[in-house]
């Protein structure tokens, strides 16, 4: 059976906090036995004062607390905001390859949406090796990379990843844009080439969004939202819990 490991980057930034309560207590509540949520924090504000609402973690280590989130000594940050080089980021996938059993990780932020059924169905019938995929994007027309939002790779991959952070931490690069820079290019571990593609997310706070064309159609397990439109992620929760099976 396929293992799915969901890491989500969460934050107390106060602009996140009705999205950041929505990841929580929305579609992470429809369980299934092979798939584990962990939504990850840093434990200090961008001026390195301890965050309250944490128990104190030392500074370079990580705690799990209350089963589900992950506190990492470091700065809490959304995407590149106050640690560009995504160091909260390695530290969570650092900790889930030394306790956690998983065949995939799906790191996404709070913003998304996701429908675990499709998304255990698609990594099922996926490959267990040299897999980094999911939103792709490219950067100055040479540099390949999967979008932070949506990106999911095998344990190998997030293994030679770990192996080699000091090239992700060295890397003139963003976080999202660091990895592709790593794994496509200068280890060249994998390619877009070598991916059995799916189109797996969707814009879900246009004004023209079908959700049950995507739901009902496509390959598509990972809904973005905007963290200005909460009540847009509540309505869309309540569709599928009241029209669609979410326990398989």
């Amino acid at each position: 059976m396929t293992k799915i490991l969901i890491l989500n980057q969460a934050t107390v930034d106060p602009s996140y906090t009705i999205v950041d309560y929505l990841s929580r207590h929305t579609w992470t509540l429809n369980s299934h036995p092979d798939v584990r949520t962990i939504h990850y924090y840093g434990g200090y504000d961008s001026n390195d004062n301890p965050i309250s609402k944490f128990p104190l973690v030392p500074k370079g280590e990580t705690q799990l607390i209350d089963d589900n989130i992950l506190v990492c000594g470091i700065n809490d940050t959304l995407g590149n905001y106050f640690d560009p080089r995504g160091e909260k980021m390695i530290m969570a996938i650092e900790y889930c390859l030394k306790h956690f059993e998983w065949d995939f990780m799906l790191r996404i932020c709070n913003t998304s949406y996701i429908h675990i059924p499709i998304l255990h169905r698609v990594l099922s019938e996926t490959r267990k090796e040299r897999i980094y995929d999911g939103t792709r994007n490219l950067h100055n027309n040479e540099i390949s990379f999967v979008t932070g939002f949506n990106s999911y790779m095998s344990r190998d991959t997030a293994e030679v990843l770990i192996q080699n952070k000091h090239l992700y931490l060295e890397s003139r690069y963003l976080e999202d844009l660091a990895l592709g820079d790593v794994i496509f290019h200068q280890l060249k571990y994998t390619s877009f080439e070598d991916q059995p593609h799916h189109h797996t997310h969707v814009w879900a706070f246009e004004d023209n969004f079908q959700p049950d064309h995507w739901i009902q159609n496509t390959d598509v397990f990972n809904y973005r939202f905007r963290s200005h439109t909460p009540e847009k992620i509540i309505k869309f929760h309540e569709h599928i819990m009241n029209k669609y099976d979410t326990k398989n």
